[in-house]
């Protein structure tokens, strides 16, 4: 009995485990996985508002939890800094925003930044 529970906790375990489908922040296979979604991103010829953009937007953050984010650097290699829009709070402290609105949806990332870490992320989108 009591390896039957070990097997039935190994089991949920391993279906917990490969529910997550999200790479995390910062990993280096997001280059591979996502480089269309990147491409489209960082491309300075594509408007904001666009729908290409909207779209990489919306699929990159179905892929990557960014919750991982933690350095500046990382977000200058998926995002276009153009793109970005910052509310300076003060003392070291901003808010980046990278906003890709279409019609009357939108994506938007929005990086808590203290110095050069991230301490914070939120997505939303409609």
């Amino acid at each position: 009995m009591k390896y039957f529970y070990l097997i039935i906790i190994g089991l949920i375990s391993l279906t917990f485990c490969g529910c997550r489908s999200m790479l995390p922040a910062e990993d280096i296979k997001i280059f591979e996985v996502c480089k269309e979604e990147i491409a489209v991103l960082k491309n300075p010829r594509i408007p904001r508002n666009s729908k290409e953009k909207y779209e990489a937007a919306l699929s990159l953050s179905k892929k990557v939890d960014f919750s991982y984010t933690r350095t500046i650097k990382f977000l200058g290699k998926v995002f276009l800094d153009a793109d970005a829009r910052v509310n300076n709070q003060g003392n070291d402290s901003m808010v980046i925003i990278m906003y890709y609105p279409y019609k009357d949806k939108f994506v938007s990332f929005e990086f808590h930044r203290y110095r050069d870490h991230i301490l914070k992320t939120n997505i939303r989108y409609k």
